[in-house]
């Protein structure tokens, strides 16, 4: 089964890809691009819940914070990627 493309779910994932940046105390490169074109192409036909975790857990990896337990339940990485773009912005404006 193929999946309709969800702009959200990329906006989404940006999201959680900037988070797992933020958590890495890694600056954001251009490699971020990268990440979502692969979960992206993936979710066409894995659908994007899977595509998600199993790209933004190879993120993680690179970045050597280790994978995250796959959860059902998509409260605990919505809160935290809020907390992570809170903090990136509170951050550009104390500049």
């Amino acid at each position: 089964m193929l999946h309709a493309y969800e702009e959200q779910q990329s906006i989404d994932f940006e999201q959680d890809v900037m988070a797992a940046y933020l958590e890495a105390g890694q600056p954001l490169d251009l490699a971020n691009v990268v990440w979502a074109a692969r979960m992206t192409y993936d979710a066409v036909t894995m659908g994007y819940p899977a595509s998600r975790a199993k790209h933004l857990n190879e993120l993680r990896v690179q970045l050597g914070l280790g994978p995250r337990a796959i959860s059902h339940n998509p409260l605990p990485l919505l809160t935290m990627t809020i907390r992570a773009a809170s903090c990136i912005r509170c951050f550009h404006q104390s500049r």
